[in-house]
């Protein structure tokens, strides 16, 4: 089956990506029937990570974690839709689709001599 609802963002995108792919039937009818939308699931994740700060204003949560708590959200009733999130800077281990020509062009070339890839100094 297929989950009807819409994701807004990229992040949104790859939780719906994981639920299609990891959801039973069963669940993928009660997301798709259900009021809650994937902006209020990406909303509860952020401020249940926003829970396991430890350093600071930083926490580190494991993917699997994350997509736990997707799946907690869809299927607990009792969740209601999470409408608003505390701010987060979110790194995602999934690597962006697009690059910039910039930082294509930034990045320092190699020289090979020999078979050999030769390092560059930076202090000599």
């Amino acid at each position: 089956m297929r989950i009807t609802k819409e994701a807004k963002t990229d992040l949104e995108k790859i939780v719906l990506e994981h639920l299609e792919a990891n959801a039973t039937d069963a669940l993928v009818q009660k997301i798709n029937e259900g009021e809650k939308t994937l902006a209020g699931c990406w909303n509860y994740i952020v401020g249940e990570a926003g829970k396991q700060k430890r350093s600071g204003n930083c926490a580190a949560v494991p993917d699997s974690t994350v997509f736990g708590w997707a799946f907690h959200y869809f299927e607990e009733d009792s969740i209601l839709e999470a409408k608003n999130a505390p701010k987060a800077n979110v790194t995602t281990s999934k690597k962006p689709e697009k690059k910039s020509e910039k930082k294509k062009d930034a990045a320092p070339k190699i020289k090979e001599k020999d078979g050999i890839q030769l390092q560059m100094a930076l202090f000599g």
